[in-house]
């Protein structure tokens, strides 16, 4: 017998390719954070939880936070700060 998959609830700050990386893709709308410029997006996934995307072109850096809140989601993109 196979458990089904648990939701796990996450948050990653991670460099990236963004012309490459299909969630970075997901940010298409303008921001800015401190000074930098940045796109932000996000989508519900399959399992039903929230995915909030923000992307930092200028320092090629992506955050996403997966939560099955959507508050906790956008409270921890919003809490981004860019040194």
């Amino acid at each position: 017998m196979t458990l089904p998959r648990p939701r796990v609830d996450y948050a990653e700050i991670k460099r990236a390719n963004l012309d490459l990386d299909p969630v970075a893709q997901l940010a298409t709308e303008a921001s800015e954070a401190f000074g930098h410029p940045v796109l932000r997006g996000g989508d519900v996934l399959p399992d039903g939880r929230t995915r909030q995307v923000v992307v930092v072109p200028d320092r090629q850096v992506l955050l996403v936070a997966v939560s099955s809140n959507p508050a906790v989601a956008e409270a921890i993109v919003r809490s981004l700060r860019v040194d």
